[in-house]
């Protein structure tokens, strides 16, 4: 486990604060691994678990949680730990202050290394036993032309339109990947040093496209991209009334829509990097995203809600084929992206698979 574990220490405003993070590998289903102290007393900490877990933000699921131990020393003017009867918790004199330190600090200590998911090593002993179940089966199915990886077939990814040229900025340590190929439509296959490295490209580009919606907003705005013909659509009520509601912040991101009635809309324009998509599809996908007031994104802002659903619906797919040139322009993207290893959702956008794990799967090291 001591690779899944990140030490640091930093001195702040509010005091000095010690700790040792898991990776997002090893986020858990509960927060049971997460243990705070406070001028080395055990508490509990609603404010440090909220600072931690916006730290590690799209890092890890939704539904994950971060191991860590944090130990915070600071004055004891600034701490009370009479709110509770047995000092079991403790209430901040400058609680925004702190919450800003911790989540800035431990933000900052997973930005030093690379957080690439590792394929755990299997015996393997597993290994031939799946190979005898089931080995010639399958070999047999795909030389017969049969495709069996459930991945549905689509014409050629067409065009330039991934717009992944703009300039992205990184300061995390970034493996050099050449890119040798692209398995079952959905994943790019990479070669760094002697390792494997399977690139989600999906995930991939949700990542590249959510960070460049982001500065493109700060920057210049949005750019959006007129349909030669504009489309009429019939919403349902539901994307109606999402559209009612969010029609200046659907339009704040490319999208120029005019109502032709309760339920009838005439799409004119689409943010530019959507133009490879079939206009009408994505715009009434962010709508449906848009409506679930429930689904993981529903505590997030509603300007972070919009550029998630844009960049989910606006980037390549699942059985979209894409050319060398493409796939390594997308790496060369991802490289340069603030948290390149990990999509909006918190999946990891890669793994690597060691080249002494693939020795052993062929008996090659004991």
């Amino acid at each position: 486990m001591a690779a899944h574990a990140l030490e640091f220490t930093a001195t702040g405003a509010t005091g000095t604060l010690a700790g040792v993070l898991g990776t997002p590998q090893v986020a858990q289903r509960r927060r049971t691994h997460q243990w705070f102290l406070i001028n080395n007393r055990p508490v509990r900490s609603p404010l440090l678990a909220r600072a931690l877990a916006q730290a590690y933000h799209t890092l890890i699921p939704e539904d994950r949680h971060p191991a860590a131990v944090l130990s915070l020393r600071v004055a004891t003017e600034d701490v009370d730990a009479n709110v509770h009867p047995r000092k079991a918790e403790v209430r901040f004199v400058r609680e925004r202050q702190l919450f800003e330190d911790v989540e800035r600090e431990v933000r900052r200590t997973l930005h030093r290394v690379p957080l690439l998911h590792v394929i755990p090593a299997q015996p393997p002993d597993a290994l031939s036993h799946a190979a005898a179940a089931g080995g010639r089966e399958d070999l047999s199915a795909h030389a017969a032309g049969r495709d069996d990886l459930g991945v549905p077939q689509r014409p050629p990814f067409a065009g330039d339109a991934l717009e992944i040229t703009d300039a992205l900025s990184s300061d995390l340590p970034w493996p050099p990947i050449r890119v040798i190929g692209q398995l079952a439509l959905t994943y790019i296959l990479g070669q760094s040093a002697k390792d494997l490295v399977l690139i989600d490209q999906h995930a991939a580009h949700e990542r590249v496209l959510f960070e460049q919606l982001i500065a493109r907003r700060a920057r210049e705005g949005v750019q959006a991209q007129g349909l030669v013909t504009p489309i009429v659509l019939e919403l349902t009520p539901q994307e109606a009334a999402v559209l009612t509601d969010l029609e200046a912040p659907l339009r704040s991101l490319g999208f120029d829509v005019e109502l032709f009635g309760p339920k009838t809309v005439r799409l004119m324009a689409v943010p530019a990097i959507a133009g490879h998509r079939a206009p009408g599809e994505v715009f009434r996908a962010c709508l449906r995203d848009l409506q679930d007031d429930h689904g993981p994104h529903a505590g997030r802002s509603l300007e972070e809600r919009l550029t998630i659903a844009t960049a989910c619906h606006t980037a390549v797919r699942a059985g979209d084929a894409l050319d060398p040139t493409m796939m390594a322009g997308l790496l060369d993207a991802l490289s340069r992206a603030a948290d390149p290893f990990s999509c909006f959702h918190g999946r990891p956008t890669m793994v690597r698979v060691r080249a002494t794990e693939i020795e052993r799967w062929f008996y090659r090291r004991g």
